[in-house]
């Protein structure tokens, strides 16, 4: 064989493909094991074999120049296809640095548990709430034979604090995996220390494992991987490979305009997922699923795309001009966006409902604790604001929670008290009969029993203008830059007063107000010190169960393009 020797190619292989992989396909880390580093390479190696094979013909290509251009270009497409088309091995499993389960209870007593988040589901826009359109029939079923609950709050705007509140029953400022500076490009992940639900999961014998399209705010680097035997946090390939490291580089719109999703559909996470629960899950387990759809994507297929009337792309607005209250977004604009948005959680609840499918055909389905909710809300261009990630409105701040109980499990659940979603940590410990000799209180009460829900937003003023487009705005800066917090009375007139640390208070009465329209703190300044009084007795029982503060860490290069891309830094 002229040119190439084949044999050699394939051993330089071994060398060269973990460093693609590591510059274009980053995941969770290297296998430590000298056995898992095999199967990396393996798996890396084989299916490239008949690639090597035909470069070993490249020699002999070129001295034929009758065919040498045509066959050059051949195998140039064919190493580009080997790029973009074959998935690495990723991901393996962490259960070997697990402790091992120490549960005496016996297991088929235990149910499965399944939590699903649709990342940025705002509530009015699922059908199960009102909404004119059918956007979640699926998940109308699973509510058939479960609960809806009417007021289930989050307790942070975005994405990072609020799951890992969720997954350790505390506040933001509790857990600390809050703080995000994108003008320095650091963020303070969840600790170690913390006690996390997939840990305590896992050491009463569950399986543990975590599916999630946010690759940004929920890579394993931010700490929610704690507990977890598999944690899926993967980026789609070919997004990886052209729009990060080249197109990406040049402009970081690029691939808005090519139609490349930054995320996993969830139609793509259900491609890896459905399969993989038929090959590794035994009873119990613990499954977490985070959907990324509403969040907002760039390529939605058919037929959802145009389902309700919207466009193959998401349409464009003066952002910075509508938020400056400068001016209005155009009507027929501003239906396409509404529509689109309505799409993409159609979408998603369709391929819920795939997931439920399966989890029947196996079984699974009457034996589980299923819950489905979203880390926040959405604004859709109420108070001049699109997005979410430091307002904290009600539009944000109210969530879907649809939680369906094991089969012959009586509840003693009133869906129509107010829930934190952090309180879901609770739930589920109790479901799964597991008690914490020591915890954070699961709700705030006062004297009389009255529920208080509490959010909690921070954002430096170092911060701008490096996440999103809003730090380019005078009143995004004047309106939420700092620290503030949410703090909301359940009773009539349900007083909300949300504190700021550069003084911008304000207080809503929801019942009359509820777009909270009006600031009233200065007509009612006694029931804004009420307020403030109770948030202020609360504090040492809070801060008695917060993790030590850790410094900010700065992230990685891979991990900032990941969150840039995903439209967390701009």
């Amino acid at each position: 064989m002229e040119g190439l020797n084949f044999w050699t190619a394939c051993f330089l292989w071994q060398i060269i493909l973990p460093a693609i992989h590591f510059f274009f396909f980053s995941s969770i880390p290297f296998p430590d094991s000298s056995a898992e580093r095999f199967r990396f390479l393996l798996a890396l190696s084989i299916p490239l074999f008949p690639i090597v094979w035909l470069l070993s013909y490249l020699n002999w290509a070129i001295k034929n120049p009758s065919i040498s251009k045509i066959s050059f270009i051949f195998l140039v497409l064919i190493f580009l296809s080997s790029l973009i088309f074959i998935s690495p091995y990723f991901n393996f499993e962490l259960s070997k640095s697990l402790p091992q389960p120490k549960s005496k209870l016996k297991n088929h007593l235990r149910p499965n548990i399944i939590l699903v988040v649709w990342d940025s589901g705002r509530k009015d826009r699922y059908s199960i709430y009102g909404h004119s359109r059918s956007t979640t029939p699926r998940l109308a079923e699973l509510a058939g034979d479960g609960y809806i609950f009417q007021k289930a709050y989050t307790v942070s705007p975005w994405t990072l604090p609020s799951v890992a509140s969720m997954f350790t029953g505390l506040y933001p400022s509790q857990h600390q995996a809050e703080h995000f500076n994108g003008k320095s490009h650091s963020l303070r992940p969840l600790g170690a220390e913390a006690l996390t639900l997939a840990e305590i999961l896992n050491e009463q014998g569950y399986q543990t494992a975590a599916w999630t399209a946010n690759h940004g705010v929920l890579n394993s680097w931010f700490g929610l991987h704690q507990g977890f035997n598999f944690y899926f946090d993967e980026r789609p390939h070919l997004f990886d490979l052209l729009s990060v490291h080249l197109l990406g580089r040049l402009d970081n719109y690029a691939f808005v305009k090519l139609f490349i999703n930054p995320s996993y559909l969830s139609s793509e996470i259900n491609r890896r997922l459905l399969p993989w629960i038929k090959k590794k899950l035994n009873s119990p387990f613990f499954l977490y699923i985070h959907y990324m759809d509403p969040h907002g994507i760039n390529y939605l297929p058919h037929p959802y795309r145009g389902l309700f009337g919207g466009k193959q792309k998401v349409p464009s607005a003066p952002i910075k001009d509508i938020l400056e209250g400068r001016e209005k977004i155009d009507p027929q604009v501003y239906e396409e966006f509404l529509s689109r948005y309505d799409e993409e959680i159609a979408f998603c609840d369709a391929n819920f409902g795939k997931l439920i499918d399966l989890l029947k055909q196996l079984n699974f389905y009457h034996q589980s604790l299923i819950i489905v909710t979203s880390d926040h809300g959405q604004a859709l261009g109420e108070h001049n604001f699109f997005g979410h990630r430091s307002a904290l409105y009600e539009e944000i701040l109210q969530i879907p929670l649809v939680i369906k109980f094991p089969e012959e499990k009586k509840s003693s659940i009133n869906p129509g008290r107010p829930i934190e979603n952090r309180e879901l940590f609770f739930l589920i410990l109790e479901e799964a009969g597991i008690k914490l000799s020591d915890a954070c209180p699961r709700a705030l009460l006062d004297e009389e029993g009255i529920i208080y829900t509490v959010a909690e937003a921070t954002l430096p003023a170092s911060t701008a203008p490096g996440i999103g487009l809003e730090e380019n705005s005078k009143r995004f800066q004047e309106d939420f830059l700092g620290t503030r917090v949410a703090i909301t009375r359940h009773a009539p007139p349900h007083p909300k007063l949300i504190l700021s640390s550069t003084g911008k208070d304000a207080l809503y009465l929801l019942d009359e107000d509820p777009k909270e329209q009006t600031n009233q703190l200065d007509k009612y300044q006694a029931l804004a010190n009420n307020l403030r009084l109770f948030w202020m007795k609360w504090q040492p029982s809070l801060q008695k169960y917060s993790l030590e503060k850790k410094e900010e860490k700065i992230m990685t290069k891979e991990i900032i393009e990941r969150l840039r891309s995903l439209g967390y830094i701009r």
